[in-house]
C-alpha cells in the first residue's frame, strides 16, 4: 500500500490536536477549533482508503476481506481503549452502566444511557471510530462496485445539504459526540470521507507540491486557533471543512515523498580515485 509520508505527518498533527482538546483544562493549549481536527481523520481515510482499495475493488478484492482488514486495523488500538475506559470509568457510571456500555462497546456500537449525554460513556472519543467503521468504511464497501462520478457527487451533495441544516441548528459543525446531536454526525462523516475518495481519483502523479509541505502541515495548529465567535466563527467552521481542508489534502498529496537528511550518515560517502 503507497504510503504519503506529507499526510502521515499531517495525521500526526490532528492527532496531537484531538489528544489536547480532550486533555483540558489539564492541556497548555486548547485550540479554539480543534475538534475539526477530527473531520481533517476522516477526509484522509477517504484518500488512503480510496487509492489503495478502488484498485483492489477492481482486481476482486472482496466485502469480507476489506472489513476484516479494517478489524484488523482498528479494532486492537480500540479494544485497548475501552480496558483503560472500564478500569478507570467516569464517576457517574454505576456498575450495571458500565456493564451495559461494555456490552454494546465491545462491537464498536454506542450505548444509550439516559443520565449520559455521551454515545460511549466509557470512552468519548470512540464515537469518531463508531462514525468512520460502521457508516463510512461500510458504505465505501457496499458501494465498491456502484460508487461513480454520479453517486459520488449524490453523496457529496446530500450530505452537505445536511450539515448546513445541522450548523443552522446546533450552530457548529461539532456535531456526533452526544446523543443530542448524534444524526447530524452521519452527514458530517460522509461528507469528510467521500470527499477523501473524490480527492483520491483526482491525485496525479505527475503533480508535485511547489511549497514546502511543512510550512502546510505547521499552519493547521494556527488556523484552529483563530479565536472566532459568533456568526464568523460558524462560517470559518464551513469554509474550513468544504474548502480548506479538501484543498489541504489535494495539495499534501502532491508534496514529495523525502525524508529530511538528519546527519552526513545520509550522505553518499566519496569515492576515492587511485593513483
Amino acid at each position: 500500500m503507497k504510503r504519503f509520508l506529507a499526510l502521515d505527518a499531517l495525521r500526526g498533527v490532528a492527532a496531537l490536536i484531538v489528544v489536547l482538546c480532550h486533555t483540558q483544562p489539564f492541556s497548555p493549549w486548547a485550540p479554539r477549533f480543534g475538534h475539526l481536527a477530527v473531520d481533517i481523520f476522516f477526509l484522509l481515510s477517504g484518500f488512503v482508503l480510496a487509492f489503495n482499495y478502488e484498485p483492489r475493488f477492481r482486481a476482486g478484492f472482496s466485502f469480507a476481506e476489506f472489513i476484516r482488514a479494517r478489524i484488523i486495523r482498528l479494532y486492537p488500538l480500540y479494544l485497548l481503549g475501552l480496558v483503560v475506559g472500564i478500569v478507570f470509568p467516569p464517576k457517574a457510571l454505576t456498575v450495571s452502566d458500565i456493564w451495559e456500555a461494555t456490552a454494546a462497546n465491545l462491537f464498536v456500537l454506542p450505548s444509550y444511557i439516559p443520565r449520559i449525554y455521551a454515545i460511549f460513556p466509557l470512552n468519548g472519543p470512540f464515537w469518531s471510530l463508531f462514525f468512520e467503521f460502521w457508516v463510512a468504511n461500510l458504505l465505501f464497501a457496499l458501494l465498491r462496485h456502484r460508487l461513480s462520478w454520479n453517486v459520488l457527487m449524490w453523496l457529496l451533495g446530500c450530505s452537505a445539504v445536511s450539515m448546513l441544516v445541522s450548523e443552522k441548528i446546533y450552530h457548529t459543525f461539532n456535531v456526533g459526540i452526544l446523543w443530542v446531536d448524534f444524526i447530524p454526525g452521519f452527514a458530517r462523516v460522509i461528507f469528510s470521507f467521500f470527499t477523501g475518495v473524490a480527492l483520491s481519483r483526482l491525485y496525479r502523479k505527475e503533480l508535485t507540491l511547489v511549497l514546502p509541505a511543512w510550512s502546510l502541515i505547521l499552519a493547521v495548529p494556527f488556523a484552529m486557533s483563530i479565536p472566532f465567535d459568533g456568526r464568523i466563527g460558524q462560517l470559518y467552521e464551513l469554509s474550513c471543512v468544504f474548502f480548506a481542508f479538501p484543498l489541504l489534502i489535494h495539495l499534501l498529496a502532491h508534496a514529495k515523498d523525502s525524508l529530511p537528511r538528519i546527519s552526513s550518515a545520509s550522505r553518499p560517502l566519496p569515492v576515492r580515485k587511485q593513483r
